[in-house]
């Protein structure tokens, strides 16, 4: 494993699931990666971050990979998006979109700070895995 060989770090995707029909996503691996990693030391770990990299779209993305134990997350599609269709505008109305997210979501989850977030308040997928 990454931790045991001395990274410091990993990052999670799996590029959209294009190229598996009805693979997990990285939210449903995260919960397994953690666990594992629990077994291996305390978490979340100073020498070693997990960073998820895949499926990010909304703040409710982001809130769950953290309540799952991510160390952070990446969320680039969007903004690229709103840059290239809008440019700067469009790049300003899309953090502003994500931050009226981000506080409704936390408002709905009862978390006052990112440091409240537990992986009992969010669900990695509507079918359990086998």
């Amino acid at each position: 494993m990454a931790l045991e060989a001395g990274c410091q770090g990993v990052v999670l995707s799996n590029h959209g699931d294009r190229q598996l029909d009805r693979a997990w996503s990285v939210l449903e691996n995260l919960t397994d990666i953690v666990a594992a990693l629990k077994t291996r030391g305390p978490w979340p770990n100073p020498n070693f971050s997990v960073f998820v990299d895949d499926g990010v779209r909304r703040a409710s993305d982001v809130l769950k990979a953290l309540a799952f134990g991510a160390s952070a997350v990446s969320i680039g599609r969007g903004f690229l998006c709103s840059f290239s269709a809008y440019g700067q505008e469009g790049f300003r109305k899309a953090i502003q979109i994500l931050r009226g997210e981000f506080e409704m979501n936390m408002r709905l989850l009862g978390a006052r700070n990112l440091g409240e977030l537990v992986a009992e308040m969010v669900e990695a997928s509507p079918e359990p895995k086998p």
